[in-house]
């Protein structure tokens, strides 16, 4: 069962809260520009809960979902997470992207409940998180690391730009790929940023062009980084765009079609690797082809390691599960993972490279 927050009073929230057994909250876009994200977290949460129940769920109890929309936003989140805290839940996954997980991370870390973010990449979450904060992704320093290294390999005297959207995951993703630029000794043309949600970016490609840009460095999400490759190629450029995970959605080849060809990602490696991994995916999620929304998984997973934490320690209390999954590694679907002392997954690779190609993320190792 959910319950989600659109035209419901606190009140009554809480008066179901006393009847429900255990409440966990979802909390992501579920509306707007970035609601892909919010499908996609709650189609693994959904999962997991359902799978949970049908065996007797957490401890004996039954396991409710509350959904909280953060809009991918600063302010929203704020208020979603103080929602989320006022229903009582014990655990929030989700707040996928970083500029609402950061600001909701400390409202979750003040009223001591236990929160693991999806896809959220920006280091600041976990460093500055606090003893209840995990995330189940990769961070942006190992993501930027990777990307500079491939920029500085293959494209050591070409002429490189760094765009970045402004927010604290394309920023804070730009930031860490200037810095391993740096280290190298990579001369850098353009750093900048754009403003999102406009719709022309020609002044940006007239620039590029002009600037005679071989290789764009995008800081971003989906819609803004579709736009701006599909007005550098009219503008005649062929240079080569590559982005972080927040360019891996499938919204970026239904706006730039075509354009889109060739573009880089990084992104969470092949996670159908394992049997299990694969048969919840198809079975249970109805994603018969690998793609994007294989990242249902990583919220599926917390979910699954949060609820072994609490059977390990008996109790669903924040502070014992949190002190649980520092201490111990859970099998989940993206297979045996634990977490560090800062709230930082370990156990598997958090990113690896794919290209766009006809509408289809392949995976492909660069040279």
């Amino acid at each position: 069962m959910r319950l989600l927050f659109a035209g419901f009073t606190i009140a009554c929230l809480m008066a179901h809260a006393v009847r429900a057994e255990i409440l966990i909250g979802v909390s992501a876009a579920m509306s707007g520009s970035y609601a892909v994200y919010g499908e996609i977290t709650l189609n693994g949460a959904d999962t997991a809960v359902a799978e949970l129940n049908a065996v007797g769920g957490v401890l004996g109890e039954h396991v409710d979902i509350v959904i909280a929309d953060d809009f991918c936003s600063g302010d929203q989140a704020i208020a979603a997470a103080q929602k989320l805290v006022s229903a009582g839940v014990v655990f929030v996954v989700g707040h996928p992207c970083s500029g609402g997980a950061i600001p909701a991370s400390k409202i979750y870390d003040r009223e001591e409940v236990l929160m693991i973010s999806t896809f959220a990449s920006n280091p600041r979450l976990t460093d500055e998180g606090g003893d209840y904060i995990f995330r189940i992704y990769g961070r942006d320093d190992q993501q930027g690391v990777i990307a500079g290294d491939m920029l500085a390999d293959r494209w050591t005297r070409a002429n490189i730009a760094i765009i970045h959207d402004g927010e604290a995951y394309g920023q804070g993703l730009a930031n860490r790929v200037k810095k391993r630029l740096d280290e190298r000794g990579v001369a850098i043309d353009i750093f900048d940023r754009i403003t999102p949600g406009e719709a022309d970016y020609s002044a940006l490609a007239d620039r590029l062009q002009d600037a005679d840009i071989d290789v764009l460095y995008y800081g971003g999400y989906a819609a803004e980084a579709a736009l701006i490759v599909s007005q550098v190629r009219s503008s005649g450029s062929d240079l080569t765009m590559v982005a972080g995970d927040g360019v891996g959605n499938l919204d970026f080849w239904d706006i730039a079609d075509q354009a889109g060809n060739g573009t880089m990602v990084t992104f969470p490696p092949n996670l159908r690797q394992q049997e299990g991994a694969r048969s919840i995916l198809v079975e249970k999620m109805g994603l018969e082809s690998q793609g994007p929304n294989d990242r249902a998984l990583f919220a599926l997973s917390a979910v699954e390691a949060w609820a072994q934490a609490a059977e390990r320690v008996g109790t669903t209390n924040p502070t014992a599960v949190a002190a649980e999954l520092r201490r111990a590694e859970f099998d989940t679907a993206l297979g045996q993972i634990g977490f560090d002392s800062n709230g930082d997954v370990t156990g598997f690779e958090t990113f690896s490279w794919f290209i766009w190609q006809d509408g289809i993320l392949e995976e492909f190792q660069p040279k």
